[in-house]
């Protein structure tokens, strides 16, 4: 279950610790949204202001800020571009 986890991380660009924070960002403001729009149909207005967020914060979630480049490269950058590299230390 580790490998694959970490395979995804390090193509996302992320940690362990910003992958949490990333779910918890979410369901914050989920719960936001639930509690400040609590007409019959909350869902036009929801779409609504995360699309005004998106406007104003420039439509990039927190932890995806730092995610420069391909997949290709964020791989290269953390593994290196030797196998050996992986197993051993030089």
């Amino acid at each position: 279950m580790l490998l694959p986890t970490h395979i995804w991380l390090i193509l996302q660009g992320r940690t362990t610790l910003e992958s949490f924070q990333t779910g918890t960002q979410e369901r914050a403001e989920s719960a936001a949204l639930q509690l400040a729009f609590k007409s019959k149909c909350p869902v036009r207005d929801i779409r609504r202001t995360r699309k005004e967020w998106d406007r104003e914060y420039g439509g990039v979630k927190v932890n995806d800020r730092w995610a420069f480049g391909r997949k290709w490269d964020m791989w290269r950058q953390e593994m290196g571009t030797n196998w050996i590299g992986w197993i051993r230390e030089y």
